[in-house]
C-alpha cells in the first residue's frame, strides 16, 4: 500500500506592483521572507513598466496586469498592492484624485515610500 503525501493547502496569491528595479529587489526580499515564515501566501512581485514614475500611470498599469494575470492564471489576488514614491504625489491634484478613485474601485492598496 502506498502512503499518500498530505495535500498542501493552496497559497493565497498577493499582487505586489513595483515601479523600478530597486523596489522589485525589495519585493523579492519580502517574498523570500514570506516563504520562510508564511506558507499560506505567495507574493507575486510584478515590475510595472513603463510607468515613468507617474502614480496614476502606475496604478492603471497595475490594474491591467492584475486583470490579465487573474484571467490567464485563473486566480484571484487576495491582496493587491503597489509601491509608489510619495514625492511624486501632489504634482497634479486631478490625476491624484483619479488615481485614488481607481485604486479604491479595484481594491488596490497604495504603499507610499
Amino acid at each position: 500500500m502506498r502512503l499518500r503525501r498530505p495535500a498542501l493547502p493552496q497559497r493565497r496569491p498577493v499582487f505586489f506592483g513595483c515601479e523600478g528595479e530597486s523596489e522589485f529587489g525589495y519585493g523579492a526580499l519580502i517574498r523570500r521572507l514570506l516563504e520562510q515564515h508564511r506558507r499560506d501566501l505567495h507574493l507575486d512581485v510584478i515590475l510595472l513598466r513603463p510607468g515613468g514614475g507617474d502614480p496614476l500611470a502606475l496604478v492603471e498599469l497595475a490594474c491591467q496586469k492584475i486583470t490579465r494575470n487573474e484571467r490567464s492564471r485563473n486566480i484571484r489576488y487576495s491582496i493587491r498592492a503597489v509601491l509608489l514614491d510619495s514625492d511624486k504625489l501632489g504634482g497634479n491634484q486631478q490625476r491624484d484624485q483619479t488615481m485614488f478613485r481607481l485604486a479604491q474601485s479595484q481594491d488596490l492598496r497604495l504603499i507610499w515610500q
